[in-house]
């Protein structure tokens, strides 16, 4: 995966899991952050890599998360002429079409590389300032529906945080699947213009509805977190 920015700060975040009696997240600079009694499976992609974050600091707080402020522009979107399935899902957030009421799993996480366990623990922090995500206890972890595991891969050139979704992605109606260029090209003519528009973070514009947010809690390094936004993985 790879996520919804923006103002609940690292900070906010560790004094909420003080206040219940947790251990709060933080990135570990020299040091894992595995728990001691943490139980890994070999992750199902992964490789050595050098963190790309080392030394540097985490960008300035937004002001709102992006999912709060999509759903402040509520009047501007209903002005563009938005559906109501748009104007409805924005108020209340994404609803996943689950055929049925998939039974409970819990993953016991994926172990990584030193070098990648570290960058996913700095990456990890901002999402937690940015708003993507809520730590959990072990404890409230345990009583959630489903808690999938979270693993590094490498595409592009660069590390990604995915999530292992593909339990919950068993108990889905609807399905899609991208178009690729090879798809594209048949439809292109000489002389077309081509627009490329890249939203940052876009899944994270979308609020998750509550309700869903148990089947979908990740794992990573011993720690817990469930998604506030919509989620890739």
């Amino acid at each position: 995966m790879a996520g919804e920015p923006v103002v609940q700060a690292a900070a906010a975040a560790a004094a909420a899991a003080a206040a219940r009696g947790s251990k709060a997240f933080r990135p570990a600079p020299g040091d894992l952050a595995s728990t001691p009694d943490a139980t890994h499976q070999d992750a199902p992609t992964g490789g050595e890599h050098t963190s790309p974050i080392g030394g540097q600091k985490p960008p300035r707080e937004p002001p709102t998360r992006p999912c709060v402020a999509t759903r402040r522009a509520i009047k501007k979107w209903r002005a563009l002429g938005a559906s109501r399935w748009v104007i409805r899902t924005l108020m209340d957030g994404v609803k996943i079409p689950w055929t049925r009421r998939q039974p409970r799993y819990q993953s016991k996480g994926y172990s990584l590389s030193p070098s990648d366990e570290l960058w996913a623990q700095a990456e990890l922090s901002l999402w937690l300032a940015a708003g993507y995500l809520e730590e959990l206890t072990p404890k409230e972890a345990a009583e959630e529906h489903c808690v999938l595991g979270a693993f590094v891969t490498h595409s592009a050139g660069k590390p990604r945080l995915v999530v292992d979704y593909r339990h919950p992605n068993n108990f889905v109606t609807r399905r899609f699947k991208y178009e690729t260029l090879w798809e594209l090209a048949p439809g292109l003519q000489t002389g077309d213009n081509l627009i490329s528009w890249d939203v940052a973070d876009a899944y994270h514009h979308l609020r998750l509805r509550e309700a869903d947010r148990t089947y979908l809690v990740l794992t990573l390094c011993g720690w817990f977190f469930a998604p506030v936004s919509m989620p890739f993985g």
